[in-house]
């Protein structure tokens, strides 16, 4: 039986889709911004705790994708083959790393945002 290692099998993929579901996820309960920030400001100070929580869900979402980037660039042949799809994966591996970095950052001030005193 021949396989065909063109797509996004094994551990790869499965990092890549489980990540892909956390970050739509996240995206859904996020919402769009208010376009006036006072009111944006007041959302965020009612609802902390769904804020804090749907940014640190974005940001493992982003750290599983990068990760499946970084799988998928070390273990595909096909990949490493092309300049064009190895360039590709690498721009979203690190595409995802730096939005993670800003999940992250959000989801820390909010957190700090929130404690009294």
């Amino acid at each position: 039986m021949q396989t065909n290692n063109n797509n996004m099998s094994g551990p790869g993929g499965v990092w890549l889709a489980t990540g892909t579901l956390l970050l739509a996820a996240a995206l859904v309960f996020h919402g769009p911004p208010d376009a006036d920030l006072s009111v944006q400001m007041q959302n965020i100070a009612e609802g902390h705790g769904r804020w804090a929580t749907v940014h640190w869900t974005a940001a493992a979402a982003l750290f599983l994708i990068a990760g499946a980037s970084f799988l998928n660039l070390a273990l595909n042949p096909r990949v490493r083959r092309s300049p064009m799809l190895s360039s590709a994966w690498i721009v979203m591996a690190l595409g995802a790393l730096t939005t993670f970095s800003t999940a992250v950052a959000e989801a820390s001030v909010v957190a700090v945002a929130d404690r009294p005193g």
